[in-house]
């Protein structure tokens, strides 16, 4: 298995829409942008702790308490900020699928 990372970017996304939904550039990104606000959007204003996108995994929101923490070189301690912080998890189907690869 590699340790490399796929970096998905916006120019990806937007030429992927155009070959896929056979639209202009613009159009593509238009839609692309229209789609990140949203998710953007649901992020900061959602009450919500946890946000579902069907058959492709949750979004969860948590607040981070205040907390002290230590520079591993000075040793020196210092206060970490409370903090919202955004984790997913993957649908059991993308695991499964995703653990299939891995089976002989």
């Amino acid at each position: 298995m590699s340790n490399h990372s796929y970096k998905l970017t916006r120019t990806a996304l937007r030429k992927s829409f155009q070959k896929k939904l056979k639209i202009n550039e613009k159009e593509a990104h238009y839609l692309l942008e229209k789609i990140l606000d949203h998710f953007q959007k649901i992020f900061l204003n959602t009450k919500d702790t946890s946000i579902k996108i069907s058959s492709f995994g949750t979004f969860t929101i948590t607040n981070k308490k205040e907390r002290t923490g230590r520079n591993p070189r000075t040793l020196e301690e210092t206060v970490i900020l409370p903090r919202r912080k955004i984790t997913f998890r993957a649908a059991k189907g993308i695991i499964k699928e995703l653990n299939s690869e891995c089976l002989p």
